[in-house]
This record gives C-alpha cells, structure tokens and sequence, in this order.
C-alpha cells in the first residue's frame, strides 16, 4: 500500500512501528494486525494520561520513556548475546567433532600398535623355543584342512604380515602388497597388507583385481550382502567378509560431517578436488596433452524426490578439463547431500561451510603443480535464480542476466546483455545493492536477496541446454495439444465432440513414435488431463513429428511445422563442440519472431528470452555451452533415488552419510581402473564411437 493512501493517524503508527524497529537489521512488513496491537496499546496508554495529571503526569511520562528504552535495549542486547551464543556453539560443536576425529584416529593407531606388538612378540616367542622347519613338516598338509580353517591361517599371516611390516610407517613408508608362496601347493598369492585379504598372483592387484572389482559391482548395481554371499559360496568370487573389510577401509578415508544446520552431510570440496585433479593430471600426462593451468569447475545442484515425503538436494563439481566425462554421471562428483527444501534460507545455511571453502580456493596443489581454479555455476532456472538472490521465473524481471521485463520478451528488435550494464546486464555489485531496498520499489529489478556466491560474476553462470529444451518444448507441446483440443470442440459445452485430431495425436505417439500416451481425467481439476514427456521422448516427438500430414484441418499447420523444426535444429547445434555465434544468434531471433507471429506475446517465456538474447553471448564467451549440460546431475537424482532405496538403512542423516560414501567409493574405484571396460559402440552413419546410427545427428 503507497503511503498516500494512509490517513495521518495511520502514517504515525507507521512512524512509531518503523522507528521501534530500526534496530533490527531485517527488512519489515507492517501487516494490519501489528497496526492494530500499536493502536490499541496507543489508546489505553492516552486513557491512562488523560485521568491524571499534574506531577504525576509528568511522572508517569518520564516512566514510560524510561521503561520503553531499557526494556528495548534489553531486547537488543538479547539478541546480540543470543547470536553470539549461537556461533559459539557452532564453532564447539565444530571443534567437538574434530577432537572425536583425532581421538578415533588415535584409538585406531592405539590398536594397531597393539596388535602389531603381539605378533611381533609371538615371532620372538617362537624365535626363542627355535620351531624349526622338521616342526612345520610334521603338520597336516594344506588340503586337509578345511575352508575355515584356511581362511584362519591365512588372517593370522596376514596379522603376522602386518605387525611385522609396522615399523614401515615410522620411516614414512606405507607397504601395501607383500607376495607369499605356499609351501604344500607352490601357489603364489598377494597379500593386500592395508585391509589383510589375499589374491591369487594372476590376479595382481592393478585394474584387473578381483575383490575391488567386486565391491564395484556390488555398489554400482546395488547388489545385496546376502545375495553377494550366496554367489560367492558358489563361485569363485571374494568372500563376503572380504568386501566388507574393503568396504569399511575405503569409508575410513573419507572426511564426512553433518553440514551446519545439521540437515544433510558434506564433505571437503579442496580434498575431492584434488583428488580427482591428480587422475586428471595422470590422465592428460597419459595422452601427451598439456596440463591447462586454469581448471575451470562448474558448482550445481538440484533436487529430487528420493521417498515419499523425503525430498534432498544434491550439490557437485564437475572439472570441464574432463571433456565428454563432465557431460555423465560419473563426470559429476557429489560434495554435499542435504535434506532441505529449494529455499533460499535453508541452502544458504546448509552451504555456509561449502561457500566459504570455495572462496578461499583459489589455487590447488597437486604433485607440486600449481593450478589456479576458476567457479562457474550451473543448474535449471529455479536452482540459479535463487543462489543469484532473484526471484522466481515467474516474476515481472524474471532474467537472470539482464533487467527485460515480460512485456518486452516478444521484442526481437530491443537488445539485451549479460556482459553490458548499459544494455540491462546485471551485476552481482547490482543484485547485492538492490535486494537491501524495499519490496514495493519499482527500481528493486526482482532482486530479492544477497546471492550466495558473490565472488563469481554473472557470466559464469551459465544456462543449461538441456533444460532449455525441455522447458521449451513444453510449451509447444501444450500449445499444440491446445490447438487440436479447440479445432475438435473439445472445450465447447456439447456433446458433439468429433475428437478426430486429439486421437490422431495420441495414435501418433502410441503406434509411430513408441510413446506410451493417454488421456485422463484430473481428480481435482475434473478437465482432460496428460502427462508431460521425458527428455528422450521429446527427442522422438520432434524428430518424427510432421503436423500437415498429421492435423491437416489446422490452419497454421506450415507454420508449426517450420517453428517445430528449425527450433530442434537450434537445439542440436547447442550439441555440437563448436557453434558459430552470430549465425545462431540471428536464426533463435527468427525463430523468436515466427513464434510470435503464431502465438501470442505473453506465450513468450524466460526461457525463450535467454534463447534468442543470451545463447549467443555464452556461445561467444565459451565457444559451447554443451559441457555446461545438468544431463549429469539429472542422472546423479536418479541414481541417488535408486540407491537410498536399495541400498541404505533409510535412517534420513544416516543413510545420507551412506549414499554419499558410495559415490566415493565408486569414484575411487572408477580412477582405480577397476570397472570393466566395455566395448565401444560405433556409428554406422558417421563412423563415429559414443552413439549409434539413431541418436547420430549428423544429417539433422
């Protein structure tokens, strides 16, 4: 409400309710109910003043002053002391769980030097009573003990191994594999001295090692502990007990804590990064490529429904120096799992700790090598607009990168730019400023808070393709079925419905595009209803679909079939690693314009505003925008979803632990060369490897 359409008794309550709450560093909203307790309170107090009078009015005033301070500053000190409370409860909280970290380290060394002394004390008690080689003679051969008791022997030669081996670690050595020969069979095997299992010599322990391609399989398909046993009691697989002491080494090695509201886990983002830098580096070493000094790392996240009401948001680093890797699952590298909703106070305190590292990592060291790292974000519009402190896309300057209102969207002929201020660019500097002003300024642009990562400017936030077709190709779709719907009458109060061109399309996704596909009846709505398409049904949908032939009775049917087109020929040219700027600028403002000409203005989204005005401008900037793609981290939702409910106690902050863990240990693995290599697959139509003749885009 503006301020003249107060009276002057409304505008000095405001005055009073304002100045009341100056102190307070929060932006405020003064509803009717709060004018209404003020008001109240005023009339009682003037009550009481106007029944006395003299000394005691002048008394009872200067009370009241009195009071009202004390009282109010009381409050503030409050509120201070209670802020102070709070940080110092977090930062020993923090320092408790770092001190159990040692104390368990500690306890763990402690153990292990027990253990270690033991054996070597039973190696000098044996040294002493001289067992000599007759005494080894005189026992059972080794296939007359049974599996047990093999498996006995072998975990006390390799209690033996490793006591004996202890001292390596005082010298800052590490032993890892020691090679023994059994006596009776003449077998060789490999004794893995970090977790004490063996392998057969012929499986060395190297990309080919049975037991850690085991636990590989058994987490990425998500295989159980009782079926794995089972199959290993019949086969020659490791024995469960095996695994899970491999298991249980490689959790050891991950730093996992609760993030600082406690609603999700997390974990170091410089330690995950160096990690996968150095398999980087080895990798480029590998292929004789120069090693870039300037690794650019794209932070994202998104959220998924992972159980019924159990909703998370997955947050990971992709390294683009990986290549087509960063565009996959495995290219997407998990750093925090929280269970908060996509708010923008919940993420900004989940992330605190995560934000704060990630600013402070400007370089990283890794084999003495220094590489300085340079953050980008990515994620669908939702997920950028909120940690870019914006509102939604459904507001008035919805933009991300620049100030276009939505009744300018449709205008081709205006320009507008993420890199030029003057040509409606935003600025963090800008957002940062302009979220302080109040809610009903026309000048506030939709800028609604302080974006969580103010050190990255807005020209690495970068769109995603992949969400720009899905969103726009909803609207398409919609339309069109909004087109058939009114040409067969379906919206008409009467029961002459011909319903020809409405089942045509569903016949068309059912029997030609292979796209199970009905009609249904909303329970609340009570109107026709349908499902939205996947991503690769879509892909069907727009390469299959001709609508003359299809809905000959549509009046813009050659006009549809020229937006639908060329619009999936944009998009497949956002594919490809290299997109000639200015070329693509000029066809998406065409495309703009013929969409408008078939529809209205107000059809016209956010996401076709980036299309047509800022595509162009990242093409520029990046040469493509393919390997900012969140295809990746859409695939990681799935996989989450799948191993919470396969593969963990579904205890929420416990089983968030667990599934981060296994991406670890799958990330590990994979860097380790311990998944099986399959066979590449090879286009018939371009002779090319990573696709096959119907997913080859080169004759689109």
């Amino acid at each position: 409400m503006s301020s003249d359409k107060f009276t002057p008794v409304q505008l000095l309550y405001e005055r009073i309710i304002t100045k009341a709450f100056k102190h307070y560093e929060v932006p405020l909203e003064i509803t009717d109910k709060i004018r209404a307790a003020v008001k109240g309170k005023l009339w009682r107090m003037g009550k009481l003043y106007s029944k006395i009078g003299g000394t005691k009015r002048q008394q009872k005033l200067a009370q009241w002053k009195e009071g009202i301070a004390s009282v109010w500053n009381l409050e503030i000190e409050e509120h201070e002391v209670n802020r102070q409370l709070l940080k110092m409860k977090r930062n020993a909280e923090t320092k408790l769980e770092e001190e159990s970290a040692k104390r368990r380290k500690f306890e763990a060394e402690v153990g292990k030097l027990r253990k270690s002394t033991k054996q070597q004390a039973k190696v000098i008690a044996r040294l002493k009573t001289g067992l000599s080689e007759n005494s080894r003679k005189s026992s059972k051969p080794w296939s007359e003990y049974s599996r047990q008791q093999q498996y006995n022997k072998k975990r006390n030669v390799a209690a033996g191994i490793q006591g004996a081996l202890s001292f390596c670690e005082e010298e800052g050595f590490k032993p890892c594999m020691v090679e023994i020969e059994n006596i009776d069979t003449g077998n060789r095997e490999v004794v893995d001295v970090s977790c004490g299992t063996f392998h057969r010599k012929e499986s060395s322990p190297g990309s080919n090692d049975k037991l850690h391609s085991a636990l590989y399989v058994k987490d990425k398909f998500c295989v159980s502990n009782e079926a794995f046993h089972e199959l290993s009691m019949l086969s020659d697989l490791p024995n469960s007990s095996q695994v899970k002491r491999l298991k249980s080494a490689l959790n050891s090695e991950f730093e996992i804590r609760s993030t600082p509201n406690r609603t999700g886990v997390q974990q170091s983002l410089r330690k995950r990064l160096t990690v996968h830098l150095t398999q980087l580096a080895h990798q480029y070493t590998a292929e004789n490529r120069p090693i870039p000094s300037i690794i650019r790392v794209k932070l994202t996240g998104d959220g998924t429904q992972i159980a019924r009401g159990l909703g998370v948001v997955n947050v990971a680093f992709t390294i683009l120096e990986e290549g087509q890797q960063a565009t996959s699952v495995s290219g997407n590298h998990s750093i925090a799992i929280l269970r908060v909703s996509e708010k923008y106070e919940d993420l900004a305190s989940a992330l605190e700790d995560i934000i704060s590292e990630a600013k402070d990592l400007e370089v990283v060291t890794v084999e003495e090598r220094v590489y300085r790292i340079q953050f980008f974000l990515g994620g669908d519009w939702k997920f950028l607009a909120l940690i870019c402190g914006l509102e939604s896309a459904t507001s008035e300057y919805a933009c991300i990168w620049c100030k276009c209102p939505k009744r300018k969207r449709w205008d081709m002929s205006l320009t507008w730019s993420l890199v030029d201020p003057e040509k409606g660019g935003r600025t963090v500097k800008e957002i940062t400023d302009k979220s302080k002003l109040a809610k009903s300024s026309k000048n506030r642009f939709n800028c609604c808070r302080v974006p969580m990562f103010p050190f990255i400017p807005l020209q690495r936030v970068v769109i995603d393709s992949l969400h720009l077709f899905l969103r726009i190709s909803d609207v398409l779709i919609n339309l069109l079925i909004r087109d058939i719907r009114v040409l067969d009458g379906m919206d008409k109060a009467t029961s002459e419905h011909t319903g020809q061109n409405v089942d045509a399309y569903v016949q068309f996704l059912n029997d030609t595009c292979k796209i199970r596909f009905q009609w249904y009846v909303d329970k609340e709505s009570k109107k026709l209803a349908w499902r939205d398409l996947t991503g690769p049904e879509k892909t069907k949908l727009f390469k299959k679909m001709n609508i003359p032939t299809l809905f000959p009775a549509l009046q813009t049917k050659t006009q549809l079939q020229e937006l639908w087109s060329e619009f999936f020929k944009l998009v497949n040219v956002l594919g490809k690693s290299e997109c000639d700027a200015s070329a693509f600028d000029l066809r998406a403002k065409t495309w703009v314009k013929l969409f408008t000409s078939v529809y209205q203005s107000k059809d016209v989204t956010p996401y076709m505003h980036a299309f047509a005005m800022h595509v162009g401008e990242f093409l520029r900037l990046y040469g493509n925008i393919v390997m900012f793609i969140q295809q990746g981290l859409e695939k990681l939702n799935d996989v989450t979803t799948v191993h919470f409910q396969r593969s963990s106690n579904h205890r929420e902050h416990e089983a968030l632990k667990q599934l981060l863990e296994k991406r670890n240990r799958i990330e590990g693995l994979e860097i380790g060369g311990f998944q099986r290599k399959k066979k590449e697959q090879k286009c018939t139509n371009c002779k090319l490897t990573g696709h096959n003749k119907r997913s080859c885009t080169l004759n689109l």
